[in-house]
């Protein structure tokens, strides 16, 4: 089988700049050991090389770029069994009658906007094999989204590996002398700090950074010399305790991860997956995250990353916690790293994806996506915002402003808002009610949509 992937942004190569870069070349190796895999290439428009075309580790990387980038793409399609489409940016050309298997792997669940591209948008818009969703909360938006589609039972949900060729706990004096190679000064602020908040995200990027400067005073009031590490550049006045380290290479992660007391997971994004909190329970340091898009999910799921709600308090106690109970933290960490040897392995997620490319329909046999005026039937649809974090009754959003408000629902409403986690008509919320005030159940509904908590189609 000859497999290839397509890639548009950001970096690639030879650094991965994000969880979309790391999993490409994650995969990409580990295809290359399977012995039914003929041959591996990676196409992509943010591959930084002089040269075109090369062989780096077995894997065959080409440069796209300029007006020729269609002809590349539709050369490679020609020629390979599978391509494996990530782009969130640049639009795949729409393609017919390929022998090749076309699948698209979503990376995210928001829509394009003026200032970023995005994946949802592009699962939309072609006549895909296959589409690969990592995790429950990614594969339910989208048909949500898609309710008018055909894309149900080419959907299919493979979670992301964790390459712990790259992730792994590295002790703490060893750590320590990897980062004081360029950076000695940073090297000894951690070796003076205790305890150590590891924040591997962009600042001002809706990953939760404005919670930083409470959650280092609070943890101020109880220890001598804590210290939060932001994988950012810094931007205004650095706060105290706040060190903005910049852009940290893949390859260094594990150092940054493995010293580091607790990793927090701050976003405020409908994550479809995040790869972070896994990277640390693979360098043996656990986790405080909040409950937005699969977050929730992994909250439940793995015992090492634990739940906070959306304020600098709550965090600062989930912390604290973490950090007095170390009988249950190692027992935590041993439990969820087993689970990530058996669920995350990328063997076991290459195989699945496999076994899913053999049984997919080539691209000449997929029929084409359509939206058809009939499919509407005058009936108003309406399921869960993606947008939403779930604390039971208690939901959080993110306003127009960027700020987290809460809203606390009753029974009614929290049976409407479970209900329409998958897309409902009007008259579906109100057989469920069976002899309730169908008015009142109209309002409720009108409510809802009002608050942003239900979607309207």
């Amino acid at each position: 089988m000859k497999i290839a992937f397509l890639d548009d942004e950001p970096e690639l190569f030879p650094n991965q700049y994000g969880g979309k870069a790391r999993t490409i070349l994650n995969l990409a190796r580990t295809f290359r050991e399977i012995s039914e895999v003929e041959s591996v290439s990676v196409l992509s428009r943010s591959i930084r090389a002089v040269e075109k075309e090369f062989i780096w580790e077995g894997i065959r990387f080409k440069k796209l770029e300029g007006y020729s980038i269609v002809g590349d793409i539709v050369r490679e399609a020609s020629s390979v069994d599978v391509l494996n489409v990530h782009t969130c940016s640049f639009t795949m050309p729409y393609l017919s009658g390929f022998n090749t298997a076309i699948v698209n792997h979503l990376h995210d669940v928001i829509f394009a906007t003026v200032d970023a591209g995005s994946h949802l948008d592009k699962a939309l818009g072609n006549n895909w094999s296959s589409i690969i969703a990592p995790s429950h909360f990614a594969k339910n938006t989208l048909l949500n989204i898609g309710w008018w589609s055909n894309l149900d039972s080419r959907t299919h949900l493979v979670q992301r590996g964790i390459d712990k060729s790259t992730f792994y706990g590295v002790g703490r004096d060893q750590s320590l002398d990897a980062i004081s190679k360029n950076k000695p000064d940073l090297a000894r602020r951690i070796s003076q700090s205790w305890p150590i908040i590891f924040f591997p995200h962009r600042a001002e990027a809706a990953k939760g950074d404005e919670f930083l400067e409470g959650l280092h005073d609070l943890l101020a009031t109880k220890y001598k010399d804590p210290l939060v590490l932001v994988t950012s550049d810094q931007k205004g006045t650095q706060p105290e305790g706040i060190e903005y380290i910049g852009w940290v290479h893949t390859d260094a992660l594990k150092f940054y991860y493995s010293l580091s007391d607790v990793t927090v997971v701050l976003s405020k994004l409908p994550e479809s997956f995040s790869q972070v909190p896994l990277e640390s329970i693979a360098c043996n340091t656990p986790v405080v995250a909040f409950r937005f898009g699969n977050l929730g999910n992994l909250i439940d799921e793995v015992p090492a990353i634990k739940g906070a709600y959306p304020n600098s308090k709550n965090i600062y106690d989930v912390v604290q916690a973490i950090l007095e109970d170390e009988t249950t933290r190692s027992g935590d960490l041993v439990d969820s790293e087993s689970l990530l040897d058996e669920k995350y392995n990328p063997k076991v997620v290459a195989n699945k994806l496999l076994d899913i490319y053999k049984s997919t329909p080539r691209n000449f046999e997929t029929p084409s996506p359509y939206l058809s005026e009939h499919l509407l039937d005058q009936k108003r649809r309406y399921f869960a915002s993606p947008l939403i974090a779930v604390y039971d009754h208690d939901l959080f959003f993110v306003n127009n402003d960027g700020k987290i408000e809460m809203d606390r629902l009753d029974d009614i409403d929290h049976t409407i808002f479970r209900l329409c986690q998958k897309t409902r008509t009007e008259g579906e919320v109100h057989r469920f009610f069976k002899d309730s005030n169908l008015k009142q159940v109209k309002y409720r509904l009108d409510q809802l949509v009002e608050k942003k908590i239900l979607v309207r189609v």
